[in-house]
């Protein structure tokens, strides 16, 4: 961004560079959004119940999913409303930093331009003035309608900075949670 604002051209070890930090990050992430889903649904049996019932409706006696059942994985309305809850309770980034581009006042602060601020999903995710009283409950069904709490959840960022890669990881883990679904079930470990 920088070599584009000074109009500079970007050498090819930068842009290797970022392939890695795209790569990388993102693979963290879903793996991260991946761990607690399932930890989520090992401690609630019944939506790991709808989502299973939900994929084998769509999906049916299929042993394998494949590249043409991607556009069926849309169709996944209660694995999203789960997915969503996982990352509103525990966010894959915790917070998200940005640059005040321009002198600025939010409600009866000034910004000053080149001040560092700090967005914490984490907070924003548990605010009960946002989230209601059970904010700190596992309740899927707050992403029926319209998501709930507005701006107020973004796990993959917000506006024009959002994650490119938000669409393939929503993707990546709806394939693992459905093909892990048709065939297994998450339990907890009972302590010895």
């Amino acid at each position: 961004m920088r070599a584009y604002r000074e109009n500079e051209s970007i050498s090819l070890d930068d842009i290797i560079d970022e392939c890695k930090t795209f790569y990388f990050v993102g693979q963290e992430t879903t793996s991260m959004m991946l761990s607690w889903t399932s930890f989520l649904l090992a401690l609630n049996p019944e939506w790991q119940e709808k989502i299973r019932l939900e994929i084998l409706q769509l999906f049916r006696d299929r042993k394998r999913l494949t590249s043409e059942d991607f556009s069926a994985i849309a169709k996944l309305r209660k694995m999203t409303m789960v997915i969503n809850e996982s990352m509103r309770l525990y966010p894959p980034v915790l917070a998200i930093f940005r640059t005040v581009a321009q002198d600025c006042k939010v409600g009866n602060v000034l910004l000053p331009k080149g001040m560092q601020i700090q967005i914490s999903t984490l907070v924003l995710h548990h605010n009960r003035n946002i989230w209601g009283e059970d904010a700190q409950l596992f309740l899927p069904e707050r992403f029926a309608g319209n998501i709930s709490g507005g701006d107020a959840f973004f796990p993959f960022g917000v506006g024009p900075r959002i994650c490119v890669g938000q669409g393939l990881a929503m993707l990546e883990a709806k394939l693992a949670l459905a093909m892990i679904l048709q065939r297994y079930s998450f339990t907890r470990v009972q302590r010895l």
